[in-house]
């Protein structure tokens, strides 16, 4: 298993250099969103590690990691560029327009008190997956792996079963920061990872009661 620090970007297809628009070796390569993870808004791997199944999970289990999978639909709702048009015909562009996702699963009634507990401004970084199993994220000030800086998350209202289509549940997120993800991404193919991000649960939570409590000297 390669090191982190070591398979960042290993399709190197100009990555903002001007002379860089040669395209062999560089065809599209990010497939359909599938999984989506959410860290804690700045939050940055450690690129000593291997990006293996065993730090995925040790990531999940200290809470720097919320992996939701099994995305069956991926809508891209971004903003276009605002154009300014001057009175003689010139063109210059007056603001750019930034990366806006909607995805639908088709999961049950405690998914989607789940994907409601993620609704916040600012609070998460997203790496995606896609069907193939690639991730996609950016590269933080130090050089290594982090999230796209994510502003608004907000689950969308549950869709009620009908006699033609089952529930289904929502999520839209958008991204902050538009040059993450047109020159400064992080690709990370899945030739150099042990596992497959759409294979892999999220977090189940147990709530533990007893009938009696228990003292102190019984735990």
């Amino acid at each position: 298993m390669a090191n982190l620090g070591n398979i960042l970007n290993l399709v190197n297809c100009g990555l903002n250099a001007t002379l860089g628009t040669g395209t062999k070796g560089c065809a599209p390569f990010f497939r359909k969103v599938s999984a989506i993870s959410f860290l804690p808004a700045g939050f940055k791997l450690d690129s000593s590690k291997d990006l293996d199944l065993e730090y995925f999970k040790e990531l999940q289990a200290g809470g720097n990691l919320i992996h939701v999978k099994g995305i069956r639909e991926f809508t891209d709702n971004s903003s276009d560029d605002t154009i300014d048009e001057l009175p003689d015909g010139t063109k210059q562009v007056a603001s750019y327009g930034m990366y806006e996702f909607q995805v639908s699963f088709i999961k049950g009634m405690y998914f989607q008190a789940a994907l409601t507990s993620l609704n916040s401004f600012g609070d998460y970084d997203v790496i995606m997956w896609d069907i193939d199993g690639n991730a996609l994220g950016t590269k933080s000030v130090n050089g290594s792996l982090k999230g796209l800086t994510a502003g608004m998350i907000q689950a969308s209202k549950l869709s009620w079963a009908t006699d033609s289509q089952g529930s289904r549940n929502g999520i839209s997120f958008q991204l902050l920061e538009r040059s993450e993800v047109d020159t400064n991404y992080v690709y990370i193919s899945s030739d150099n990872l042990d596992f497959n991000a759409n294979m892999v649960d999220g977090i189940n939570e147990v709530e533990v009661s007893f009938a009696e409590v228990p003292a102190d000297a019984e735990y």
